[in-house]
């Protein structure tokens, strides 16, 4: 079974089975080195496959993390590392928690819910780094 399951969350997150409603959109500045949490709210229990998503500058949606069900254990894709990210949720939230923000996390990252036959993507968070560049003069 465990197979079967990380084979539907692996074709989930590659295939083209999307439809876009960003309900909530909203930019998150934040500095090196924090830890955030960005939220998938109004989430029903109804709900089967969730995952998170980033997009970085216009370029593919990559698949960061996705679960079956609320309470199951997430899986993380594409090299997405267990220690930066965690995906966890309630019976009506989905999470996804960056911890030691790095300047690579810099994107848009959204929430996709698979209820039926078409994936939604919602609550999307444009994240930023706030900080300043230190420029050394010859």
């Amino acid at each position: 079974m465990l197979n079967l399951t990380y084979l539907i969350h692996f074709v989930l997150c590659v295939s083209g089975l999307v439809s876009v409603l960003v309900s909530q959109c909203q930019t998150m500045v934040v500095r090196i080195g924090d830890t955030i949490t960005l939220q998938c709210s109004n989430v029903t229990t109804a709900v089967g496959h969730t995952a998170w998503f980033k997009q970085v500058n216009g370029s593919e949606p990559v698949c960061i993390s996705s679960m079956y069900g609320f309470n199951s254990t997430p899986y993380l894709h594409n090299s997405f590392r267990r220690s930066h990210f965690e995906m966890f949720s309630n019976n009506t939230t989905v999470f996804l928690t960056i911890t030691n923000v790095e300047i690579a996390d810099c994107g848009l990252y959204f929430c996709g819910l698979y209820p039926h036959s078409h994936m939604f993507f919602v609550n999307a968070t444009v994240l930023k780094i706030q900080g300043t560049i230190k420029i050394e003069k010859k």
